[in-house]
């Protein structure tokens, strides 16, 4: 006794072909739009901060003598961005 892994019609082997090669293809596409969405978001909160420490850097580099670091006007006037916030 055989065990049949495919069926005898044609259309129907055809039908299943599809539908694994284009399931394969779909899994593939939408993993390398997640991956790449990940990556540029990544890319841009790292590029976010770093221009903000970079904004901080030179305003407290304008500061001679003590710097207070409990006043806010000084690091809250240097944000470039309204969308990040300081914790």
């Amino acid at each position: 006794m055989k065990i049949k892994l495919w069926p005898r019609r044609i259309t129907l082997r055809i039908a299943l072909l599809y539908s694994v090669v284009f399931s394969v293809i779909l899994v593939a596409l939408n993993a390398s739009v997640l991956y790449g969405l990940k990556y540029y978001l990544i890319y841009q909160a790292m590029d976010q901060v770093t221009s903000q420490a970079e904004a901080i850097k030179s305003k407290l580099g304008e500061i001679k003598g003590d710097v207070n670091l409990s006043e806010k006007d000084l690091i809250f006037s240097s944000i470039p961005n309204e969308n990040m916030i300081l914790v």
